[in-house]
Parts: C-alpha cells; structure tokens; sequence
C-alpha cells in the first residue's frame, strides 16, 4: 500500500514539477503581475508580482510532497493498524486521489496564468468539481470495506465504539459518496459561477451531518456496544 501510494505521489509531485517549469518558461519576462488566489467563480481575486507568484506556484508540488510523506507515516501510529490495512483501498483511494487532483490543480493554474486573460476560469473550477466527483465515486466504492480506525472513514464516538454503527454507517455512507460524485460530475458540466462552486460544499454538509446522527441511532440499538473504558455501554 504504501509503495503504491509513493510511486504514485512521486509521478503526481514530478507533473507538479514540471508544470511548474514550464509555467515559468512561457510567463512573459514584462508580465507585471499575476494572480496567485482564485474565488468560487474561477475568477482570480489576488494578484502578486510575476517573483513572487511563481514562487508561491511552488507551494503545490511541495504540498504533494508533504502528503505523501504525511499519508506513509500514519499507518505506523494507527492504534487500529490491522483493520486500517484490512481496509488499506479506501486509505490508498484517498491518498492517489488527494495527489491527483494537486496535480490537476497545478496544471489548471498553470493554463491560466499562461493564457492570462484569455484564460477561463469557469473551465478550471469544471474540471476540479469533476475530478472530485470521480474521487468521490471511487471512495464510495471503498467504504463499505473498511474497519473500524482512527483516519479513514466516518469517525464518530458511536462508529467507534460499536462494530454494528461502522458496518452500517459505512454502508450508508458508500452510497451517499456515490450518488455526490456522481452529482459532482453531471453539475460540472451543467452548471456555473457560484451555483457551481457550491454544488458540491451543500450535499457533502448534508451528507455528513445525517452519516453521523445515523451511525448514532444504530449504536443506541447495539448491544454489543463498547463504553469508553473498554466494557459494555448501558442502554
């Protein structure tokens, strides 16, 4: 699991890399300044120096090189470290797709500096709702096969503390990551603007809110429920 998920960091940070390379190449020398944030529209809303916008653009390949190295190390502090492993594709899913989309970023934000005005910053925010759409879809796919640990996973003290509430919530909650990448996907090339922007933030909210009360009504059902002191819960 982890040398997949290096191998893949490492493609994923040389991409980075690269892009960052060629972004600085084809910015003009004259180029006064260049935008370094962009709002939920895709528009740029800060702007910086061309010194110190390229230099801030190599946050991003430095950023994947600090997951990869964040993502290796956790599995060693696990406290559950065999059912994070029995588990290790929604991990391993997780960790690829968190590097990919970087690097999707960077080369989004690398097109529109480039381009400059010519640019649109709608297309970017598209690709980026979409891309966690497929991200989305393939942790769905994984959850339902994960154990109960510490980093992956809905983690409320009632999934935690009951193997029934973590079975089920993760049941549930696999088909809700489902149908929200697959909502992702249709809405990133459907809708727009801020309509855009929040037509993922508000499913997911409301998503992980009803997750939760859910994995708490199965734990309050469980008689094998666990109490924080390792015994039995009471009713």
């Amino acid at each position: 699991m982890i040398r997949t998920g290096l191998i893949v960091s490492a493609a994923a940070v040389a991409v980075m890399a690269a892009t960052c390379m060629w972004m600085f190449e084809n910015v003009p020398a004259e180029a006064g300044s260049l935008p370094i944030h962009w709002g939920f529209d895709g528009q740029p809303d800060r702007f910086a120096s061309r010194e110190t916008a390229l230099a801030t653009y190599t946050i991003l390949p430095a950023t994947g090189v600090g997951l990869a190295l964040l993502f290796a190390i956790l599995p060693s502090i696990e406290p559950f470290r065999a059912n994070l492993l029995r588990g290790q594709r929604a991990y391993l899913t997780g960790w690829i797709g968190v590097e990919l989309l970087l690097a999707l970023v960077c080369m989004g934000i690398a097109m529109l500096t480039v381009r400059g005005e010519a640019g649109d910053g709608n297309e970017f925010v598209r690709w980026i709702v979409a891309g966690v759409g497929v991200l989305f879809v393939f942790l769905g796919d994984a959850l339902p096969k994960t154990r109960p640990n510490f980093f992956v996973g809905v983690r409320t003290p009632w999934t935690l503390t009951s193997d029934l509430s973590w079975q089920k919530t993760h049941r549930l909650a696999g088909w809700v990551f489902v149908l929200i990448g697959l909502w992702a996907i249709v809405a990133a090339f459907t809708l727009k603007g801020l309509a855009l922007a929040f037509s993922l933030t508000a499913p997911l909210l409301v998503s992980v809110a009803f997750c939760a009360v859910y994995s708490w009504v199965v734990w309050k059902n469980d008689p094998d429920k666990r109490a924080r002191n390792g015994g039995r819960a009471g009713g």
